[in-house]
């Protein structure tokens, strides 16, 4: 009798541990799967933009040469040079993202619309994918980059640079924040107007 009675205290011991090592209702629960969008694929490159590439045509025309690029490509056709966008809105040591979309925003026959927006890593993959570029800020705030092609797999990002006419593929982090990253979109006005709604 006393054999059962310490079975049964060790059966009730293991039954009490293994209880207690799972969640209330007595399964153990499986770890969260990490959040993913298989929408979305592993890596993509916007081939389309290249015969828009310019390099920089003067001191400081960073941002007026990306935006030339970037205006061109969504018109479908060289509309904008770099002179004719640094005579209105070049300051003394460049422009800024604001200036620059006021004046795309100011002339309406180009149809395009531009707005500023805080981009994560995964948005600005996600516009690459469909074949939009954005031009996004750098960390510091003191440079902008026009990003063209990703990888997922990798981590990577690949630029277009227009100071060297040159693309630039490195590890995604030395380029862009996780999230917040400061941009500029230049997008067509009848895509524009579902965009935002289905980006993720």
């Amino acid at each position: 009798m006393k054999r059962y009675n310490k079975f049964f205290l060790n059966l009730f011991l293991i039954l009490i541990i293994l209880f207690t090592l799972t969640s209330c209702s007595g399964v153990i629960p499986e770890p969260t799967p990490p959040t993913e969008h298989p929408d979305i694929a592993d890596s993509h490159k916007v081939t389309a933009i290249a015969p828009y590439y310019e390099t920089e045509q003067g001191k400081h025309y960073c941002l007026i040469s990306k935006g030339v690029i970037v205006t061109n490509y969504e018109s479908s056709q060289k509309v904008l040079t770099q002179q004719e966008l640094a005579d209105a809105i070049f300051g003394t040591v460049g422009t800024t993202m604001e200036a620059l979309a006021s004046y795309i925003n100011g002339r309406p026959a180009l149809d395009l619309k531009v707005e500023i927006k805080y981009l994560s890593i995964l948005e600005i993959q996600r516009m690459i994918e469909d074949d939009i570029i954005p031009i996004v800020s750098t960390k510091s705030g003191t440079d902008v980059y026009l990003p063209v092609a990703y990888n997922k797999i990798t981590e990577e990002i690949t630029n277009y640079a227009t100071l060297t006419g040159k693309e630039i593929t490195a590890n995604q982090f030395e380029f862009f924040n996780l999230d917040n990253n400061k941009s500029v979109i230049i997008i067509n006005k009848e895509k524009l107007s579902t965009y935002w709604e289905n980006l993720l």
